[in-house]
């Protein structure tokens, strides 16, 4: 990602949560925050010509949802990621929000924590879930799959890299939890997607999940 700052845009339609996170990003060495608007009038006009890397997309805002807007953004940035941030921890949700084409699905009670790693993953190719979202993800959606499994092909270090997506640990904290470099864990998530012939994070976790 080289030297520049990643531009960030938010969206939501609390005052004191747009201007806390605006806040936080322009102290950050890696991010520039582009825009900070309370819906799609506001930002509709900007964000084509700002064209964030990400946007932090709030899932409930008034008598609409961010699922609402997040096709029409796609649609006028069809490069921007956009990470949801709620409260919601209900399975209707993830799965709404991810069928829609999230790039990933944060807990604002783990802001602003998790929020550098997360919007670092999905640049990456990522999908970056919290701990409790994965779990909800297990608990609702995943019969075990009897027999063999691309799983069993996959090498000791790439089913720890699997394990450690499958609890919502973004890349750089697992490079940090077992003192291996970010590029090495990069490399074992695309080898791992590579064999389980799957496309992101997301798909990958759900197999493993499944299969265990």
């Amino acid at each position: 990602m080289g030297d520049s700052k990643i531009n960030v845009a938010v969206i939501d339609d609390e005052e004191a949560v747009r201007e806390n996170l605006r806040n936080w990003l322009n102290v950050q060495e890696d991010f520039h925050c582009v825009g900070a608007w309370s819906g799609l009038a506001e930002m509709s006009e900007s964000l084509v010509w700002k064209k964030p890397a990400v946007v932090l997309l709030d899932l409930h805002m008034g008598s609409q949802t961010g699922l609402d807007l997040l096709p029409q953004i796609k649609l006028a940035v069809p490069t921007t990621k956009v990470i949801i941030l709620t409260g919601e921890e209900d399975y209707y949700w993830i799965k709404q929000a991810l069928q829609c084409g999230a790039d990933g699905y944060l807990l604002k009670s783990g802001l602003p924590d998790n929020l550098s790693g997360a919007v670092k993953e999905v640049l990456d190719g990522g999908n970056p879930l919290s701990g409790k979202v994965s779990r909800e993800l297990i608990q609702n959606n995943l019969p075990c799959t009897p027999g063999p499994s691309p799983i069993d092909a996959l090498s000791p270090r790439e089913k720890m890299v699997l394990h450690e997506l499958s609890v919502g640990l973004v890349y750089k904290e697992i490079a940090a939890k077992h003192e291996i470099s970010l590029e090495t864990v990069r490399t074992h998530a695309r080898r791992i997607f590579r064999k389980l012939e799957v496309q992101n994070r997301t798909e990958a976790v759900l197999a493993y999940l499944r299969h265990t």
